[in-house]
C-alpha cells in the first residue's frame, strides 16, 4: 500500500487524554516527523477542536476539519463553513447550573460564532448518573447535535451534527489525494472516518475496542515509530505489515 495521505484525530491520537485544554500538546517527536510527511503527502487533523486551538498545536498540516467538520480550512486559506451557530445564552445557562469541578471548552468559527460546547468533568468529581441524564436532556431540548459515549468523562454539544467521515472526503477531494489513505484515530467517534479511509489505525490508550472498525491499531506509543517507519520505507505499508488486526 502506497500512501497518499495521512488524516488524524488530536484528543486521544495525537495529545494525551488525560491533560486539561491548556495543557494539550502534540510530542515534539510527533510533530517533527509530521512535519517531514508532509513535505511528501497531503496531512491533515480531524478534530472536535475549533481552529483557533488546532492551528497552534498542529500548525504544520495542510489542512483541518474543525468541530467535527463543521468548519473546514485549509493551509493555503480556504475556508468551508457551516451557517449553524449556538445563541450565547445556552451557553451562560449551562455554566450557571454546573457543579464545582465542571469545566466548558467552547468551540467558536472564524467570526467567533460559537459551533459547540463541551462539557467535563474529568478533574473534578464524577457526578450522579441522575444529574449526567438531566444535561443530556436540557441539552438536546435547545436542539443540540449531543455525543456523549460513557465512560468517558465529557459530552460534546454541538450547533450540527458532526460527521467524520464526511469531513475525511472533503479534505482528500480538497488536498487532490493520490493513492491510500490512512486514517488514524482512537474513538466510535471515528469510525465512520475509519470507514472512509483505505487504513483506519486505532492508538490504543485503554479504551473500550470492540466497538471501533478500525482494521489496525498501534498503542500509543508506537504511534511515533510506525510514522518513522513510513518515512524510512518512502511512504510504503507491507500487506503484512506488525500492526494490522491487532486490537
Amino acid at each position: 500500500m502506497k500512501v497518499g495521505a495521512v488524516f488524524c484525530d488530536y484528543d486521544g491520537t495525537l495529545a494525551r487524554m488525560d491533560t486539561s485544554r491548556e495543557l494539550s500538546r502534540v510530542p515534539d517527536e510527533l510533530i517533527g516527523t509530521l512535519t517531514r510527511i508532509a513535505a511528501h503527502v497531503p496531512v491533515a487533523i480531524v478534530t472536535m477542536k475549533d481552529f483557533d486551538f488546532i492551528h497552534t498545536s498542529v500548525p504544520f498540516a495542510n489542512g483541518w476539519a474543525c468541530v467535527g467538520g463543521l468548519e473546514v480550512r485549509l493551509a493555503d486559506g480556504r475556508i468551508f463553513r457551516s451557517r449553524v451557530r449556538i445563541q450565547e445564552s445556552i451557553l451562560a445557562d449551562i455554566e450557571r447550573r454546573l457543579p464545582p469541578g465542571f469545566t466548558v471548552e467552547t468551540k467558536r468559527g472564524i467570526d467567533g460564532e460559537l459551533l459547540g460546547l463541551c462539557v467535563d468533568w474529568r478533574f473534578g468529581t464524577a457526578p450522579h448518573d441522575d444529574f449526567i441524564q438531566g444535561l443530556l436532556r436540557d441539552l438536546r431540548s435547545r436542539n443540540l447535535y449531543v455525543r456523549y459515549a460513557p465512560p468517558e468523562p465529557f459530552i460534546d454539544a454541538l450547533a450540527g451534527r458532526p460527521n467524520e467521515g464526511t469531513a475525511v472526503r472533503t479534505l482528500a477531494q480538497l488536498l487532490g489525494v493520490k493513492g491510500s489513505l490512512v486514517y488514524i484515530g482512537d474513538s466510535v467517534s471515528d469510525n465512520p472516518a475509519f470507514d472512509e479511509a483505505d487504513l483506519g489505525i486505532c492508538v490504543i490508550h485503554g479504551q473500550e475496542l470492540l466497538p471501533i472498525t478500525s482494521r489496525a491499531a498501534v498503542q500509543q506509543y508506537e504511534l511515533h515509530p510506525f510514522l518513522t517507519s513510513l518515512l524510512l520505507n518512502e511512504l510504503e505499508i507491507p500487506d503484512d505489515a506488525w500492526f494490522f488486526l491487532r486490537k
